[in-house]
């Protein structure tokens, strides 16, 4: 016996194929995660590096050897959920979830100068 027709139930929700306008561009392929040397953000007067890197959702992203084991604070941008990693390739130990506005202070939870990889998803 042929299964009955699926009727269309009219919703006011979005689905995952039609995002609301305000969503698209927090939806793209890319986005940013922020890191600094040192702890607190503190990069004033010239003291430690920072910089805003450039990832693909959804993959891994391997920092850059020179950031790798110097990392104090992280950062996401808004409405990502990222995973830090101490190996490439998102490998090794790992620690999760951190969205924005990130952690100031990577020493409070035993991850200062640690940090190798990282991966976010859109939530």
């Amino acid at each position: 016996m042929p299964a009955a027709p699926l009727k269309e139930i009219p919703s006011k929700r979005h689905s995952a194929v039609s995002l609301p306008k305000s969503c698209e561009k927090r939806n793209g392929p890319t986005a940013h995660v922020f890191v600094t040397e040192n702890y607190f953000w503190n990069t004033k007067d010239g003291w430690g590096k920072k910089d805003n890197f450039q990832i693909n959702v959804g993959e891994c992203f391997t920092l850059p050897a020179w950031w790798q084991d110097k990392v104090s604070s992280i950062g996401p941008d808004q409405g990502l959920a990222c995973t830090i990693y101490d190996k490439e390739d998102c490998a090794g130990n790992f620690y999760g979830v951190i969205q924005k506005p990130g952690i100031e202070s990577l020493p409070t939870i035993n991850w200062n100068d640690k940090v190798v990889s990282v991966s976010c998803i859109w939530v």
